[in-house]
């Protein structure tokens, strides 16, 4: 039986072990080797600041998923952002769904009219949002900038 329930700051270093696993096996991992304390900071901030609930089978961590309530840059309306979504492969199925249904829970619970949930590149994640009613609305790119890079500019790669 998968139970869902609030992460604790007790909960931290499961979740950084769950987090660095995920990094290892994702698309994500091209940005390089997670940092514990890193991710283990930013818990500890949503944590305080917005909710992580987590996805607990036998007592083991199997998913989890981290959001925080802003205002929107444009309108001020309260919406709902996620700030990371893993689950074990083998639980994404079930454990997923029943962690963005207590996302949108939230959500609502605090007011927020919109909630913004992202799609890892060549995944099926976007099936599933669009199936619970989500709509695309915007792509994000990523590019990593040289000074995070651990080999050396070649000369054909610079800007002058």
């Amino acid at each position: 039986m998968i139970e869902i329930r609030p992460a604790t700051v007790d909960d931290v270093d499961a979740v950084v072990e769950l987090g660095l696993e995920f990094l290892n096996t994702s698309t994500y991992r091209q940005l390089g080797a997670g940092d514990p304390e890193a991710i283990a900071r930013l818990l500890c901030t949503v944590l305080d600041h917005g909710a992580v609930f987590l996805a607990v089978v036998d007592g083991a961590v199997v998913g989890m998923i981290a959001l925080l309530i802003v205002p929107h840059i444009f309108s001020g309306a309260t919406y709902c952002d996620e700030v990371a979504w893993f689950v074990k492969p083998g639980h994404r199925g079930r454990a997923g769904i029943l962690l963005l249904n207590e996302a949108e829970r939230w959500a609502m619970q605090k007011h927020a009219n919109v909630i913004k949930m992202v799609a890892p590149e060549g995944t099926t994640v976007g099936d599933l949002y669009r199936r619970k009613g989500y709509q695309v609305i915007e792509t994000a790119h990523i590019k990593v900038l040289p000074a995070w890079r651990s080999e050396p500019l070649q000369p054909s790669e610079s800007s002058d």
